[in-house]
């Protein structure tokens, strides 16, 4: 009697450490998994078994997974969990484990090798080693938690006893299971209220810093500023460079941070961008190609928005998620700024524009008596009329409401805001017209490619082809009274282009002779005729037999039928060049020799050469 009562006090001692054992690893806030496997050790070391395993339900409670163990290998708890969960529904013949789940008492199998509902871990359980199973339920305020299963590697009958001893085993570790979960979830929940804390002082420092700047945005609005001024808040705020570009990419002003700057050559190159940049590209990153090194550029851009129409886009370097919200909610106020800046901006241009659209239509509808008046007010506007002038024609505009197109003017105003004397320009006649003073050392061909951005800009406002409009360069005019007749003959020359379908250019118009004459007639279609008469079966020979001839009379023409000279030109031998000459007589059914045929000829290859804007 002695000895037994003393095992059970050594017993009770054990069990009240093992108890105590859970409390402490609760209370020291071990991981779950921790818990589990220690659970698992002490069913096995109180009650001798071999191996020991605690499932929990997952998610969906579909299947019990392995989540603590003691003695099964790694292998075995990969694949219970992995390859054959032990499922809790579904099954015609369940498992010990999703029994004792489901009715909430133990079940025991003396040998797994003659239970159906273990037939699908019978291999496993054979590499493990185990030959009796018991599983036992984890009861926390009345819900199933999980399982305690235990394995031995004989045949066992667990006995009423052991039954009881394990199901106060699992009470305790319910307990302990549910009490490691609370402590969790409070542990998670003071986490996330210290980050919600976080996240609500730094969202207060943000709106304070969001203020600060609206404010000092605000104040540079009120105090007319300008789009340097708020560059410079920009350029502080965001320590990158920034720009602004109208939305066809040309440059509208620019600031540099520290050494950094945003390449102004690739920026004022309409071609970078899209043409035009729509919405589509808000807030999205354009990597632009560094001149011809193998680097890149990226570059964010922001529209500047009023009433759904784009003004202009700031762009800055780096990518959109290099930027904090802060940063981006910046360049988004700075945006609203801007957009009042631009709208003022454009009415004060809107309005210059108009006084010297008005002194243009002037100038090409004065009489005589009004040369010296018109002089004087051109004064007052800032322009000279004393110097030689070149008259700049874009169009047809297909709207003419008395307005220039916006993007052309601004890209006009632009140029002209750093010339002195000052260019004229405005709408006249449905004509994009300007009148630019030629400098000393300044020629008409200098000004090519601003004919070209403006009839491509004119199409893009038109939204036609750039097929559709031409631009065409006259002059110098030296004399008041001469701005008539050079504007009428710009006008013809870009009309007769349009009759004759030719490709798009800007058509330089010096030393036409009498063909200017024909080209200020109002009706240009006897002179489309004209020249269809004298050149077409030239040029329908040339197509067909895929020969030389139109050049080559262009040549005999240009160098007053000097074989010789034709021959080096063309590189050919004089005899050939005199065998030219007498098919194209033959086919145009002319004497080159002749005067009036020659004159005739010559002014037809003026005219097409003007229109197709081939002249040298």
């Amino acid at each position: 009697m002695k000895v037994r009562a003393e095992h059970t006090a050594e017993q009770l001692q054990r069990w009240l450490h093992a108890m105590a054992h859970f409390g402490a690893a609760v209370n020291s806030g071990v991981s779950l998994k921790e818990l589990l496997d220690l659970v698992a050790q002490t069913a096995c070391e109180l009650m001798s078994y071999d191996f020991c395993a605690i499932t929990l339900p997952d998610k969906d409670k579909k299947v019990l997974l392995i989540e603590g163990s003691y003695g099964l290998s790694a292998e075995y708890v990969q694949d219970v969990n992995a390859a054959h969960p032990i499922r809790l529904r579904g099954v015609s013949a369940p498992s010990p484990s999703s029994q004792a789940f489901a009715l909430g008492v133990p079940v025991q199998v003396r040998d797994i090798s003659n239970s159906p509902g273990f037939s699908p871990w019978r291999t496993m359980a054979k590499e493990q080693g185990f030959t009796s199973v018991i599983a036992v339920p984890l009861i926390s305020s009345g819900e199933t938690i999980g399982t305690m299963i235990c394995y031995t590697r004989n045949a066992h009958d667990f006995t009423h006893g052991e039954e009881s001893l394990l199901s106060m085993l699992a009470d305790e570790a319910a307990i302990a299971i549910t009490t490691n979960r609370l402590r969790a979830g409070q542990a998670k929940a003071i986490l996330d209220l210290n980050d919600l804390n976080a996240s609500m002082q730094a969202q207060h420092e943000a709106r304070q810093q969001a203020d600060d700047i609206h404010r000092r945005l605000t104040a540079l609005t009120l105090d007319g500023a300008g789009m340097t001024a708020v560059l410079a808040v920009l350029v502080d705020i965001l320590n990158r460079p920034v720009s602004i570009c109208d939305p066809h990419g040309r440059l509208l002003c620019s600031m540099m941070h520290d050494e950094d700057e945003l390449p102004a050559s690739l920026i004022a190159n309409r071609l970078a961008f899209k043409d035009p940049i729509t919405a589509d590209d808000a807030n999205s990153t354009l990597l632009i190609q560094l001149g011809d090194t193998e680097k890149a550029l990226a570059m964010v851009g922001f529209p500047v928005m009023t009433r759904g129409e784009i003004l202009a886009w700031v762009w800055t370097s780096g990518l959109l998620a290099e930027l904090s919200s802060l940063e981006k909610e910046a360049v988004e106020r700075a945006a609203s700024v801007l957009g009042l800046e631009l709208l003022r901006s454009r009415a004060i241009a809107e309005i210059e524009w108009r006084k010297t659209g008005d002194l243009v239509s002037a100038l090409l509808l004065n009489s005589e008596g009004d040369v010296t008046r018109l002089t004087s007010l051109a004064v007052e506007l800032g322009h000279d009329l004393t110097f030689p002038h070149a008259v700049l024609l874009a169009g047809k505009v297909p709207y003419d409401n008395g307005r220039l197109p916006r993007g052309v003017g601004a890209v006009l105003a632009t140029i002209a805001g750093k010339m002195f004397p000052r260019p004229l320009f405005g709408l006249h006649d449905a004509y994009v017209t300007a009148f630019w003073p030629l400098s000393p050392g300044m020629h008409l061909d200098d000004l090519r490619s601003l004919g070209d951005e403006i009839r491509i800009r004119l199409a893009e406002e038109a939204r036609e082809g750039p097929r559709s409009v031409y631009s065409a360069l006259a002059g110098p005019v030296t004399r008041v009274a001469d701005f008539q007749e050079v504007f009428a003959t710009a006008r013809g020359a870009i009309e007769l282009a349009s009759m004759r379908q030719a490709a798009p250019a800007t058509l330089r118009l010096t030393g036409l002779g009498i063909a200017e004459i024909l080209l200020r007639l109002p009706d240009l279609t006897a002179v489309n005729r004209f020249v269809d008469d004298n050149l077409s079966p030239l040029r329908e020979f040339d197509a067909a037999q895929e020969s030389p001839l139109s050049p080559t009379l262009m040549a005999l023409i240009r160098h007053n039928l000097d074989l010789f000279k034709v021959a080096e030109q063309l590189g050919v031998e004089a005899t050939v060049i005199a065998e030219r000459q007498q098919q194209i007589e033959k086919i145009l059914s002319v004497r080159l020799t002749d005067l009036s045929d020659l004159r005739r000829l010559s002014m037809a290859l003026e005219i097409e050469e003007a229109v197709h804007g081939s002249r040298p």
